[in-house]
């Protein structure tokens, strides 16, 4: 898995909302 979600540095606001739709879309994927 190379896609991880940033923790010690929090992403800008624009990028936030895509890795945010992002996670989405890979939970439903998963689940």
């Amino acid at each position: 898995m190379k896609f991880l979600p940033p923790v010690k540095t929090p992403p800008p606001e624009p990028l936030d909302m895509q890795s945010a739709s992002a996670l989405a879309a890979i939970i439903e994927a998963v689940i």
